[in-house]
C-alpha cells in the first residue's frame, strides 16, 4: 500500500497505454482532411467496439431520434470530440474485465452514466456528454485495481466493514484517492478537459455559491446520478455526498424529476 502511495503522491502511477485504435483514431481526429467515413472504418475494424458504440447511441435514456443501426450515425450522434474518451473506457473495460475487475463496479459506472443523460436535459447539459462523464467519473478504481489488485480488495474490506464512502477507506488507506489517479489517465490519454474535470471533483463537497460553469453543472450533475445510484445499493460502498439538498437546488432539479429517476433505476439495461 505503502508503494501505491508513493506512486499517487509524486504522479508516478502505471497508467496503461492509450488503445491502439484510439491512438488511431485520435490521429485521424487531428488530420484536417479526415472524414466520418474514414474514422467508423476504423472503428469498424474492432468487431467488440462496433457493437458496444451502437448499443451506447442506442441507448433508450440518451437516444433521441431513431434507432441507429449505422456506426457513421452513431459516431455523430455520439459527437466526434467524444470518441477518444468513448473508446479508451471500452476498451479499458474490456481489458480489466479479463481480470475479473467487480461487475458492481462496472454497473455502477454504467447506471450513473445512464441516470446523467436522463437528466441532463433538465439542467441544460448534453446528453451525450453526461452519458460519457457517467462512464468515465470512476475510472480512477479501476487504474487502482490495474495496479495492485490486492489493495484494491483491502480497500473494499474496509469500505464493506466500516460502511463508509470508497473515497473515504482510500484517503485513509493511501492519503490519495482515485479522483487523483483517474485525472492522471485523463490528462494522458487526451481526453477532453470537461471530462478530467468531473473524474478530478466528483467527489468535492462544496457547491458554487456564483454562476455556475459549464463544467460545474456536468460535474453536479454527475454527483447527483452517483448519490441515487448508491441510494439504490448499486456501487461498493455508500454515497459520499454531502451537499445533495444544494446540488439540487443549483440544478433546478425538483423533487419530482429527481424522484423520477431514482424509479428508473432497477429498469435501466446497463450497458457495462
Amino acid at each position: 500500500m505503502k508503494e501505491l502511495l508513493h506512486k499517487l503522491l509524486f504522479e508516478d502511477v502505471d497508467i496503461p497505454s492509450m488503445p491502439e485504435i484510439a491512438t488511431k483514431i485520435l490521429a485521424a481526429l487531428e488530420d484536417k482532411h479526415s472524414s466520418v467515413h474514414k474514422i467508423a472504418n476504423l472503428v469498424l475494424k474492432d468487431q467488440s467496439l462496433t457493437a458496444n458504440i451502437l448499443r451506447i447511441a442506442n441507448t433508450p435514456y440518451y437516444q433521441t431520434g431513431k434507432h441507429v443501426t449505422k456506426i457513421n450515425d452513431a459516431i455523430m450522434s455520439l459527437g466526434m470530440h467524444n470518441l477518444i474518451p468513448l473508446i479508451s473506457i471500452i476498451m479499458l473495460r474490456q481489458q480489466l474485465m479479463s481480470k475479473t475487475i467487480d461487475n458492481e463496479l462496472l454497473e455502477h459506472s454504467c447506471k450513473v452514466s445512464i441516470i446523467s443523460s436522463l437528466l441532463a436535459t433538465e439542467v441544460d447539459i448534453k446528453k451525450e456528454e453526461a452519458l460519457i462523464a457517467g462512464l468515465l467519473h470512476d475510472v480512477g478504481i479501476l487504474i487502482i485495481f490495474f495496479n495492485a489488485p490486492s489493495t484494491y480488495n483491502a480497500l473494499k474490506l474496509k469500505v464493506q466493514t466500516d460502511k463508509i464512502a470508497f473515497v473515504q477507506a482510500e484517503n485513509e488507506i493511501l492519503g490519495g484517492d482515485h479522483c487523483h489517479i483517474g485525472s492522471l489517465l485523463a490528462k494522458k490519454w487526451n481526453f477532453p478537459p470537461i471530462y478530467d474535470y468531473v473524474i478530478k471533483h466528483h467527489h468535492d463537497t462544496d457547491v458554487s455559491e456564483g454562476k455556475l460553469t459549464y463544467e460545474d453543472k456536468l460535474c453536479y450533475l454527475v454527483r447527483v446520478a452517483d448519490h441515487i445510484v448508491f441510494e439504490a445499493g448499486i456501487g461498493i460502498g455508500q454515497s459520499y455526498e454531502k451537499n445533495l439538498p444544494r446540488l439540487l437546488s443549483v440544478l433546478r432539479i425538483g423533487k419530482e424529476t429527481y424522484d423520477s429517476a431514482v424509479g428508473k433505476i432497477q429498469e435501466i439495461d446497463c450497458i457495462a
